[in-house]
């Protein structure tokens, strides 16, 4: 039931503002549809992640195969004894205050510690745990990983099995010095390269000779339709490489368009933060959003 002003108290309200200046506010024909613009915005926002939600779970999915991903490894969530072991690695640097130099986003040189620089440059646990699911479903024989960082990525990427070939390449002197001593503290078997990519990758291509799969966590150069055409005459029909940020940048979100209209990719899966690329040429030529 709706309160009742009492007449007296009203008169006095209106006494006490009486002389007043008021000011009201009215919105501009601008403001107003900036308003629209944003609240649509944000509806496309939410209906983009319900959509991708949805096919993480299947839904509107044809092809066997990318069902299969996107339900046995991209929606899965059961643990990996591996993961604890990581992790617990992942925990002892965080509270190494040893000081070490660091290249941040700027690449301004600057000196910190090597919890910070971890903290900061290594993958975050749910998406080292997906890399662990691809490569654990898809059993490839060899893991190339460009930039390593700190190297939880490649422990997660190449703990799936003991005999697993891995090669890790990294151009940052000062992320190398922690991810060498990252993989001592593990029994994987990984073969570090640290310099150029220019330099180190023909020649470790021509020794890997065929690509089983490949991790381009190479968001911040300049050159990945280098990196990524240097890759090319090394795949096979099953070959799998993964893309780290392809939604970083606007130089990133072209890239991505440029990999997913290439002649020879056949099906992408874009994860917002990382892209899945196959050339299996029995697969429909599509790229799903999930």
């Amino acid at each position: 039931m709706p309160q009742m002003h009492h007449p007296e108290a009203l008169a006095g309200l209106l006494a006490s503002i009486r002389g007043q200046t008021i000011f009201i506010h009215l919105p501009s024909k601008q403001e107003i549809m900036m308003k629209g613009i944003l609240a649509r915005k944000t509806l496309l926002t939410s209906l983009t992640a319900y959509k991708r939600l949805l096919r993480r779970k299947g839904y509107g999915i044809h092809s066997p195969f990318v069902y299969s991903i996107a339900t046995k490894v991209i929606a899965e969530r059961c643990p990996f004894y591996c993961f604890d072991e990581i992790e617990q690695l992942r925990g002892k640097f965080l509270a190494d205050a040893t000081r070490a130099p660091y290249s941040s986003s700027s690449r301004r040189k600057r000196l910190s510690t090597i919890a910070s620089i971890v903290a900061h440059e290594g993958i975050r646990p749910r998406k080292g745990e997906l890399l662990f699911r691809l490569v654990n479903y898809l059993k490839p024989e060899s893991v190339l990983q460009i930039g390593s960082t700190v190297g939880f990525s490649t422990l997660y990427l190449s703990s799936y099995r003991p005999d697993v070939k891995c090669v890790s390449i990294e151009k940052h002197a000062e992320y190398a010095a922690i991810s060498s001593q990252v993989y001592a503290g593990v029994r994987n078997s990984i073969e570090h390269h640290v310099g150029e990519y220019e330099q180190l990758l023909p020649p470790v291509l021509d020794k890997i000779q065929k690509l089983d799969f490949v991790f381009f966590n190479t968001w911040r150069e300049k050159n990945n339709h280098w990196l990524f055409n240097s890759c090319l005459p090394y795949k096979g029909v099953h070959s799998v490489f993964v893309f780290e940020g392809i939604s970083r940048n606007r130089d990133m979100r072209n890239f991505w368009k440029y990999i997913c209209s290439h002649p020879d990719v056949t099906a992408t899966l874009d994860l917002f933060t990382m892209g899945i690329v196959f050339f299996d040429p029995n697969l429909f030529k599509r790229n799903y959003s999930i």
